[in-house]
């Protein structure tokens, strides 16, 4: 018998070995397929519990407006989840989100998506700060993706579990890259639980402005001196620290150590440059018939410095977060790459 509906069929997605990969490293790398999440993307799974809780707390009710800030791929579940349930939505994107996105949210929806300036998350003009104000002025509900635990829980309860099951009980060590850090969260504390000594490793992007925390005495007080954000593992970066450059991956690389990001249990970090993603990528479509998105890239690139760092005989999980149908206008786009001046040439990919 089949599942109820769009919602139904959230989850339960299957793990991919990467055999290439798994190869070159001598260990099992496998990528977790969320682009065969009903709408294309991991972030099915937070849009549905967000959701979800919302209605549970009588904050949303059929006919309601949902005003949310995204990168897209938040945005897309949200708005299959809200027609699903009859409620109506209003998006706000950064402006270097691509245009399938913005299309797609149309598309399916959508009341209005504004393109906004990439603006520090302190600026009024920041898009989730639009969008919080937004969903005031319009009676509306900003479910806040990144700092609404239900984001984190999604990957606590659905996940998290899957991984563990999948696997066996037999995973070694979990890497992938950072949005809203609901997924890194979830499934940190969730395997962990089962298994402290499964490495979790983050990767960053250049423009990322978290660090791991050292723990010290004087970054404590340096920290709590400039108003930084901690969590046990986590912290925000000093300014001297930051790069100042933009990245041109999308949904990943956070800026401040958000509420969901704060309670994941990290082990490392991999500082992993905008290039050798949009290669990984390429050399996935091209070597294992696999098309996946920007932060797919980087997770892979991530889980293959993890297994290169742990050795031989070990088993890596990351993810496949969506299909780079998405980005057809920039990562897959050779116009767009040379602009970038990024180098996906044969001779490069092998």
């Amino acid at each position: 018998v089949g599942v109820a509906g769009f919602c139904g069929a959230v989850g339960k997605t299957p793990l991919i070995l990467i055999p290439s990969l798994s190869e070159l490293t001598g260990c099992e790398i496998y990528g977790k397929a969320e682009f065969l999440n009903p709408g294309g993307s991991i972030k099915d799974r937070a849009a549905l519990w967000m959701v979800n809780a919302a209605i549970a707390d009588g904050k949303l009710a059929p006919g309601g407006l949902v005003v949310e800030a995204t990168a897209g791929n938040t945005g897309v579940g949200l708005a299959h989840v809200c027609r699903a349930k009859g409620m109506r939505c209003i998006f706000v994107c950064p402006d270097h989100v691509s245009d399938e996105k913005v299309n797609h949210l149309k598309l399916l929806g959508a009341e209005d998506v504004l393109r906004v300036e990439r603006l520090p998350a302190s600026d009024p003009g920041n898009y989730q700060n639009v969008a919080k104000r937004l969903a005031k002025e319009n009676n509306g509900v900003c479910l806040d993706q990144y700092n609404n635990l239900q984001n984190m829980l999604a990957h606590v309860e659905s996940t998290g579990p899957e991984i563990w099951e999948q696997t066996e009980h037999k995973i070694d060590g979990l890497a992938l890259a950072s949005g809203t850090g609901g997924t890194i969260a979830g499934c940190s504390k969730y395997l962990k639980q089962k298994n402290e000594k499964i490495q979790v490793y983050m990767a960053n992007v250049i423009s990322s402005g978290i660090a791991m925390n050292g723990g010290t005495t004087e970054e404590r007080e340096e920290l709590e001196k400039q108003k930084l954000s901690f969590s046990e593992t986590l912290r925000e970066r000093f300014e001297h620290e930051k790069s100042g450059v933009s990245t041109v991956m999308e949904g990943i690389g956070s800026s401040v150590l958000y509420g969901n990001l704060a309670h994941a249990i990290v082990d490392g970090i991999f500082e992993c440059n905008d290039e050798t993603g949009v290669q990984m990528c390429h050399y996935m479509l091209k070597y294992e018939g696999i098309f996946i998105g920007g932060s797919a890239g980087i997770n892979l690139v991530a889980a293959y410095l993890l297994a290169k760092k742990l050795g031989p005989g070990h088993r890596i999980v990351t993810f496949l977060c969506d299909s780079g149908s998405r980005y057809a206008s920039k990562i897959y786009n050779p116009e767009w790459l040379a602009e970038q001046n990024l180098d996906v040439c044969d001779e490069t990919l092998r």
